[in-house]
């Protein structure tokens, strides 16, 4: 049983509960008026019939009647009982379509809603008062008053097709307010009405239809009090009828409950514009015509039908009391076919079938139209029922809106039914994946176009590297995870070397698969990895970024990340240790910072790996010792001299030297030299003399021992003592020598320690 039969079934059930509640009231009832307030098609069929279909005129007797008329109806009665009593009524539908939050998905239910007035009214009622004079009584006329019922009702009624084994089924609910008056006096009520009409299509036992109707009135009621509290109510009243259609719903019977017993009546169809009605409960007698005017001019040149009903009621038992009159004039609604409605699909669906099944009711024996996005796509004729069914409808792929409308010669095209949407989704699903970090972890959410009903997921699955990513539903666009970030991508750990991907698979609510996609997240480092020894000054940073990534900085400044998300940037080194700090933001600005520990080690064009002493000349040049001839080069096989000794030592030292100097220093040291400098400094500071001619011989050959000597007494190393002092040392031999001494020793060991010293 579907959500909206469970609805209809606990309304009936409410109905029964209220009708208890009534019948246990003490309060004095009163004549209910509102079963005079009919039309004269309603008093020719009983009076209280509540299986009047298709026609507003009992709308006092069953709510219910208002969800099974024609468009926008209206109709006007009169009603005149024994010559005195005056009943006015009127009433009006209006139609319309609302949403109800019954299912998962918001289900469209058509609604009709009514406005209805009813008046019944006593009028020139003598007004008279007891005069004595002397012995003798005398009653004197001094004016007239009128009294009776103003009842005002707004009502509301669903249909539902196929439902608890019936064709057709509406309930409805009448809100009402009830004056009474009597001259000048007034009280007022409140009260609530509800009833229930189900149709049938037999179509055996030479029965075509069968409708059943049940109502209750003043189910809730609120008590009538005068200003002297004297207090009654308006009584419920249960009415229960039948009708059977046949002989070609040319005729139809009815069977219910009156006031006064049980009533049967009848309704021949002699024309299609000439009705002849009768009822009696055997105390009374009913007779009526009814003749409809099909194409009667109206507004804005619109043609409209009208009914005109009259009926006749005569007493048996009493044939002296005026006989009773009524007249309606009833507004069909525009000269149109009515309009059709889809019964099938009820709701909005998404389907990967190409084809759709699609059914429906509309007028009888009438062409039915169906329009997908406002376009003609197929025509199909309803049956002696009014009932139509499309087997193999096609679809679009995507949205799908599907309005029907009915055709005749006769009547032209009816009004737009309300439309149905399907969706044709063959596509997978499109993903929009966003990796979050959360302290150690990440959060996964994986979203669909919200607007896009087609694209809800029904599975999502994932995994990084070999651990599962279980992801939880949100809704049905929304679903997310949070799983332990792998250590690699951690802030503050080093560049990751390979970019981390997300394995992901999802299903859509159809069915289409995404298959295996791959998201990457967040950056790698293709170069420098981290601990990287590089041999200039410059370093040229390359790697790849992923769309996870908003922005990326190395240091303080801005890096381009072109649209293949590929980046490169240079950064100038310093000699030593070097730590690059790649700081990145993800989609919600968070902020990551990786790093890479670069050892920039100078070195020198002629360091070829036949330089088997090429790591000691690279150290002690990083550590600022050595550095390089005019032309860049270092010639490791190239004696030691007394000025390759003299920049050592000032170099080593940190001494401070003039750019430029005045005047000659030595006759062989001319003051333009580019080592001049060097010389002043190092002969001021006393690091190394001139030779008793006065000159500085600055490309003599030292000794191994003379070399260690000056740079023990210029306190760039500790004394040592080397043997074979008489011959000349190398530039090569000397750097294996210093590499080796204590103190350089230790500076070494820390330049090349990756676990220190990088801030």
């Amino acid at each position: 049983m579907t959500k909206k039969s469970l609805v209809l079934l606990l309304f009936f059930m409410l109905i029964g509960s209220f009708c208890v509640l009534q019948a246990q009231s003490v309060n004095r009832p009163i004549d209910n008026p509102q079963v005079q307030m009919i039309g004269a098609r309603a008093k020719s069929l009983g009076g209280t019939n509540p299986v009047l279909v298709d026609d507003i005129n009992g709308v006092f007797i069953n709510p219910a009647v208002v969800g099974s008329v024609e468009p926008m109806p209206f109709t006007a009665s009169s009603q005149k009982v024994m010559g005195y009593f005056d009943y006015q009524f009127f009433s009006a539908s209006f139609p319309m379509d609302i949403f109800i939050p019954l299912d998962e998905k918001m289900w469209q239910q058509k609604m009709v809603f009514g406005l209805s007035y009813g008046s019944s009214v006593l009028r020139d009622i003598p007004r008279t008062v007891l005069t004595t004079v002397g012995t003798r009584d005398t009653i004197r006329p001094i004016g007239s008053y009128s009294s009776g019922f103003d009842v005002i009702a707004g009502s509301a009624a669903v249909v539902y097709h196929d439902k608890l084994g019936f064709d057709r089924l509406s309930a409805g609910m009448n809100l009402k307010a009830v004056r009474h008056f009597v001259g000048s006096d007034t009280r007022s009520a409140f009260g609530m009405d509800v009833g229930g009409l189900a149709s049938y299509n037999l179509n055996k036992y030479s029965i075509n239809r069968l409708h059943v109707g049940v109502s209750a009135i003043n189910v809730i009621a609120t008590p009538l009090v005068w200003q002297d509290k004297t207090t009654s109510y308006m009584p419920l009243q249960p009415f229960v009828g039948v009708c059977i259609e046949t002989m070609e719903e040319e005729l139809a019977l009815f069977l219910h409950n009156d006031l006064q017993g049980v009533s049967v009546g009848a309704e021949w169809l002699l024309h299609p514009s000439f009705t002849l009605r009768g009822s009696t409960n055997f105390k009374n007698i009913n007779i009526g015509t009814g003749l409809v005017f099909p194409n009667v001019m109206g507004f804005g040149d619109q043609h409209y039908g009208v009914r005109v009903d009259y009926n006749y009621t005569h007493q048996q038992e009493n044939i002296t009391v005026d006989p009773t009159s009524s007249l309606s004039v009833s507004v069909l609604g525009e000269v149109k076919p009515r309009t059709p409605e889809i019964l099938q699909p009820e709701n909005t669906i998404i389907t990967a079938n190409e084809f759709v099944a699609l059914s429906g009711v509309g007028p009888e024996k009438t062409t039915i139209r169906i329009y997908n996005n406002q376009i003609l796509s197929r025509t199909i004729s309803t049956d002696r029922y009014g009932r139509w069914k499309f087997q193999y409808f096609p679809l679009n792929e995507g949205k799908n809106e599907i309005t029907i409308k009915s055709y005749s010669l006769q009547k032209d095209v009816s009004v737009e039914s309300d439309k149905r949407v399907m969706f044709l989704d063959t596509v997978p699903p499109s993903l929009g994946v966003r990796i979050l970090p959360e302290s150690d972890n990440l959060k996964i959410e994986v979203r669909t176009p919200s607007s896009d009903i087609s694209e809800e997921l029904q599975r999502v699955d994932g995994l990084i590297g070999k651990e599962r990513v279980v992801f939880k539903k949100g809704t049905s666009h929304f679903w997310s995870a949070v799983v332990t970030a792998p250590p690699e991508i951690v802030s503050d750990s080093s560049v990751p070397k390979e970019m981390q991907e997300l394995m992901l698979f999802a299903v859509d609510k159809v069915g289409n698969e995404t298959g295996v996609k791959k998201y990457p997240f967040y950056i790698v480092m293709n170069f420098p990895v981290d601990k990287h020894v590089h041999y200039r000054s410059h370093i040229r940073c390359i790697g790849r970024a992923s769309p996870m990534m908003k922005s990326l900085q190395l240091e303080d400044s801005a890096v381009y990340v072109d649209q293949n998300y590929n980046f490169s940037v240079t950064k100038k080194l310093k000699p030593g240790k070097n730590l690059l700090k790649f700081n990145f933001k993800t989609l919600d600005d968070q902020k990551i910072q990786y790093t890479a520990r670069v050892l920039s080690l100078k070195s020198f064009p002629d360091l070829t790996k036949n330089v088997k002493e090429r790591r000691e000349i690279q150290f002690l040049a990083t550590l600022g010792l050595f550095s390089g001839d005019a032309d860049g080069n270092f010639y490791p096989d190239r004696e030691v001299t007394r000025m390759f000794i003299t920049k050592m030592m000032v170099d080593a030292t940190g001494l401070k030297m003039p750019e430029k100097v005045d005047e000659n220093l030595f006759p062989d040291m001319e003051k333009d030299d580019p080592s001049a400098p060097y010389v002043y400094t190092a002969v001021n500071e006393g690091l190394i003399f001139a030779y008793p001619d006065g000159t500085f011989k600055p490309d003599k050959p030292l000794t191994m021992a003379e070399a260690i000597y000056l740079l023990s007494n210029a306190g760039v190393i500790d004394e040592e003592t080397v043997s074979n002092q008489a011959r000349y040392a190398t530039r090569k031999e000397l750097a294996k020598f210093l590499a080796y001494t204590p103190r350089y020793e230790i500076r070494i060991e820390r330049l090349i320690n990756w676990e220190k010293g990088y801030k």
